[in-house]
């Protein structure tokens, strides 16, 4: 069996995930987040916090409160490591600051120079990237790879010289955002799509939504044993001040009448969507606060009837809070 089949094969992305961007103690967070149930540590090159991640995650390994096993591992590489070359080296960078041998899931954070994406240069530069990523892939270096904030001609760039599957795109999605074109293309073709926003208790957040016919998966989604997984969002609270989603007054009013704040309304709305929140905090009481709040969103006694579904889904209204990845 190859490195990387064998790598796959032990996959198992958790339902629920903490997330790590603008973490001013992160090492510290990681460790309660680890205390409080999460399982998915999501970073990124960007965040500049691999190495603490890294030691929080060797602290808990000693410790015997989890296993490598238990934890999935997500990293992304910056639009300054584009290209062949960055790429290679920027995973093995991530490698030795993590301080793991193989990382679950690595994504290319961009599809190019954010202040130059028309620039015909970003095309071989990111295709230059996922051949780094499919050789570090075949190696066992990396169990998954996948990109974010890529639009659909950007994923159809890749699927027409790659027989590797992509297996994330980390998308802006929110009530109003909901980016309902890309979400369908990916879910069509198994494209498991993640996101990093502000959330509940002045949190940040990846979302995973998964469509996965098995009721009772309890880890979204397995590369093997749930290939019709799909995963959907990013920025589902917005992010104040440029956009505060919870501050809709529909959204208030449909909070209030069910005894909910905005935020868990909108997990509700994005987990019966087959969304799967990854909450970021900053103390150990908001850490074990988004963990209960993201498991009893996905209470199926939760659910929310068709009519505010309707009317959740009636705020898009195209309002982007990140940068519009436009197709070059």
């Amino acid at each position: 069996m190859s490195a990387a089949a064998e790598a796959e094969q032990q996959l198992a992305l958790p339902r629920i995930g903490f997330g790590t961007s603008a973490s001013r103690d992160v090492q510290a967070q990681v460790g309660a987040s680890l205390a409080a149930g999460f399982r998915l540590v999501d970073t990124a090159k960007q965040y500049g916090n691999e190495p603490e991640i890294g030691a929080a995650l060797q602290a808990a390994f000693a410790a015997g409160s989890v296993s490598r096993e238990e934890v999935f591992l997500l990293t992304k590489i910056s639009e300054k490591d584009l290209g062949y070359d960055a790429t290679a080296a920027g995973v093995q960078e991530a490698l030795t600051k993590l301080t793991v041998p193989c990382i679950d899931a690595v994504l290319i954070h961009w599809p190019g120079d954010r202040a130059d994406m028309s620039n015909p240069a970003n095309s071989e530069r990111r295709l230059g990237s996922w051949r780094a990523l499919e050789e570090l892939r075949a190696q066992g270096k990396v169990r998954n790879i996948g990109v974010s904030n890529f639009t659909i001609a950007h994923c159809q760039e890749i699927m027409a010289v790659s027989s590797t599957p992509i297996y994330a795109n980390e998308i802006e999605v929110h009530p109003w955002l909901q980016n309902s074109e890309l979400v369908d293309f990916c879910q069509e073709h198994n494209i498991k799509v993640g996101c990093a926003a502000l959330i509940l208790l002045a949190a940040s957040c990846w979302v995973f939504a998964c469509t996965c016919p098995t009721a009772e998966c309890s880890h979204c989604c397995s590369a093997v044993d749930h290939a019709d997984c799909q995963v959907v969002a990013y920025s589902p609270f917005g992010r104040p001040p440029r956009s505060d989603v919870m501050s809709d007054p529909v959204l208030q009013s449909i909070a209030a009448k069910l005894g909910a704040t905005p935020g868990e309304l909108i997990l509700r709305w994005m987990v019966q969507r087959g969304l799967y929140p990854i909450p970021k905090a900053e103390s150990r009481e908001h850490i074990q606060a988004n963990f209960a709040a993201a498991s009893k969103a996905m209470d199926p006694a939760q659910r929310l009837d068709s009519d505010t579904m309707l009317q959740i889904g009636e705020l898009d209204r195209g309002h982007r809070v990140f940068a519009d990845p436009v197709s070059d």
